[in-house]
């Protein structure tokens, strides 16, 4: 069986699109079903959606209609080699079944559980590609970040979950007699970026620079998205400028570097704010809207630049 090129779309189409017909069985199928059902033919094209679908998606008919399946998928750094996998598992074994992330048409992650049938021609060829969607069971879910306490995006833990991070941080470092430094950073003309490169490009950035943050913050620290373009880490024994310095100067060098991030560098560019623990306040919440604020400040500067609540040595 010849090797099927999903990126290219190039699978046999037996009938052009105008002339494929929906079964009456199929048709049946989307009027009386409650569960979020798409249909596509045989190269993974839709062809329709119905009500519990368009409900669940914000999508209609006319805006999916031909395109491929793929623009619904999101996997991450991987959604061509995911899409791949599964179309090439229907193809050749009739079906797919998993969990996978589903974007609405606000942008809104979700992770759904997910069935994917061929549904052939008596004794012949495939003709279409029905998939139902739904909620994952609990054991599934347990894969899947948490939208209460997780970034659906990014997977980093959300603004709820990082002030909680935060005040049982202070505690550590009050009873340690330590000290703690807390960045919020905010990517500069984010939306310029967004209509300069478009948003599949925006939203690589906001993955890539998660995941940067990832490897090349200490292991202790613990890292949000807090919202659209606006992240906060905390560092614990990191509090002189240098620290501050050295710390952000390792992420701007790996952003450099990235495949992803490194050609349109040139036009990115960070306000971030530092608020020091016991320097700037001792409670979490102080300091966390002590930093936010410093990032604002940063950014109403003109930008690329950090900006302490206290200067420190």
């Amino acid at each position: 069986m010849p090797k099927h090129v999903i990126k290219k779309h190039v699978y046999p189409c037996n009938l052009p699109l105008e002339e494929m017909e929906i079964p009456s069985v199929l048709s049946a199928l989307f009027e009386l079903n409650f569960t979020p059902t798409i249909l596509c033919d045989n190269v993974g094209r839709i062809i329709s959606i119905n009500n519990t679908f368009k409900d669940l998606t914000g999508y209609d008919d006319l805006e999916v209609r031909y395109a491929p399946l793929s623009m619904l998928f999101d996997g991450y750094e991987n959604k061509e080699i995911e899409y791949e996998q599964i179309f090439n598992e229907i193809i050749h074994n009739g079906g797919w079944k998993g969990t996978l992330w589903l974007r609405t048409k606000k942008g809104r992650l979700l992770a759904l559980a997910a069935q994917f049938s061929a549904i052939n021609k008596p004794n012949g060829p495939i003709q279409h590609i029905i998939g139902m969607y739904e909620m994952p069971s609990a054991s599934d879910a347990e894969k899947f970040p948490h939208p209460a306490h997780h970034d659906m995006m990014t997977r980093l833990i959300s603004a709820g979950a990082f002030l909680n991070r935060l005040e049982h941080a202070m505690y550590i470092v009050r009873e340690n007699g330590s000290m703690a430094s807390i960045f919020y950073m905010d990517i500069d003309n984010f939306e310029t970026l967004n209509s300069r490169f478009g948003f599949e490009t925006g939203d690589a950035i906001l993955r890539r620079l998660s995941r940067i943050l990832q490897q090349n913050l200490p292991a202790e620290s613990s890292i949000a998205r807090i919202k659209d373009d606006e992240f906060a880490f905390i560092v614990l024994d990191k509090f002189t400028q240098k620290d501050i310095h050295d710390t952000i100067e390792k992420v701007m060098d790996a952003l450099e570097k990235d495949k992803i991030i490194g050609d349109i560098l040139p036009s990115i560019s960070f306000s971030i704010g530092a608020a020091i623990h016991p320097l700037s306040g001792d409670g979490h919440k102080e300091l966390f809207d002590k930093a936010r604020q410093c990032a604002k400040i940063a950014k109403e500067r003109g930008g690329n630049r950090v900006v302490y609540h206290k200067k420190v040595g």
